[in-house]
């Protein structure tokens, strides 16, 4: 089955990921700063990129993600020199599970209805010197009806 719709946006700046909320000592819980600033770059950016009629999706979507670090002045030369061939895999602490979640719950009530509804995912970590980013490329699918099995069955 092919999508009805494919939208390919990036986000600007360091990739960030999902935290847990914080709890004060005082008993208040917030989410950190840095991830609410994130995640409204995220919604900036897919405002931009999605066409002007746009309601949040109901059906199936696919996300690949692709995180972009940058390459650290402290590594030996020979290493700077690996990540900038765009041939190695970032090891960053960051896990690719929370750079993924990140983007999935900005895109809530914007992209699609829920997260839920991202039925395939893909994260790659790499590095770029020049200009750390967040590719995002989300594909949406009919949502499963039975107008659209016997389609697909004829």
């Amino acid at each position: 089955m092919k999508p009805e719709h494919i939208i390919d946006f990036t986000v600007p700046g360091e990739p960030k990921a999902w935290q847990r909320r914080v709890q004060t000592k005082s008993g208040n819980v917030f989410m950190p700063t840095a991830v609410q600033a994130f995640k409204a770059l995220v919604q900036i950016a897919f405002a931009e990129a999605k066409p002007k009629a746009w309601i949040p999706w109901a059906g199936p979507v696919e996300m690949a993600t692709s995180h972009y670090f940058p390459i650290p002045n402290s590594w030996a030369k020979w290493k700077q020199e690996f990540a900038r061939s765009g041939q190695m895999l970032s090891m960053d602490r960051k896990d690719w599970d929370n750079l993924g979640k990140i983007i999935s719950d900005a895109l809530n009530n914007h992209a699609y209805n829920d997260d839920r509804q991202v039925a395939h995912g893909n994260v790659l970590k790499t590095y770029d010197k020049a200009e750390p980013r967040v590719r995002i490329v989300m594909a949406f699918y009919p949502e499963p009806t039975r107008e659209l099995w016997q389609r697909l069955k004829a």
